[in-house]
C-alpha cells in the first residue's frame, strides 16, 4: 500500500519535470544509479531511451493491458484474446465471483504478479 502510494506522488513529481530529467530522476531512485541514454548497455537503460526518444502515440495504449487487449480484438477480432473475467479497482468478494474454472489473477500495473486460482 505504502509503495503504490509513494509511486503515485513520485509519478505525480515526475509528471512536471522535462521528460530526460523525469526519467534520469527515476532511475536513480529504482536503480541507485544514474542511466547512460546515450549509449545504453542494460536492457532497463534501453527501456529508458526508448521512452525518450520513440514518442509514438500507440506506446500508452500497448503497455497497457486491458487497453491492449481492446487494441488487439478491435483489430483481429475476438476469437484471439483471452476472455478477461473481471477488471476493476477492487475485487469483489469471493461469494460474488462464482466462475466455474481456473483463472489467473493478473495485476495489470506490473510484471510478476500473477496469481494462480485452481480449484
Amino acid at each position: 500500500m505504502l509503495k503504490t502510494l509513494v509511486r503515485g506522488a513520485l509519478g505525480s513529481v515526475l509528471s512536471h519535470l522535462p521528460l530526460r530529467t523525469a526519467l534520469n530522476l527515476e532511475f536513480l531512485i529504482f536503480h541507485r544509479r544514474l542511466p547512460r541514454l546515450d549509449r545504453p548497455e542494460t536492457f532497463n537503460e534501453k527501456i529508458a531511451r526508448r521512452k525518450l526518444i520513440d514518442r509514438d502515440p500507440r506506446m500508452p495504449l500497448l503497455v497497457d493491458k486491458i487497453g491492449a487487449k481492446s487494441h488487439v480484438r478491435e483489430l483481429l477480432g475476438e476469437e484471439l484474446v483471452i476472455p478477461t473475467l473481471w477488471s476493476g479497482e477492487r475485487f469483489s468478494e469471493r461469494s460474488e465471483r462464482m466462475w466455474a474454472y481456473q483463472y489467473v489473477l493478473n495485476a495489470s500495473h506490473g510484471i510478476g504478479t500473477n496469481l494462480f486460482i485452481y480449484l
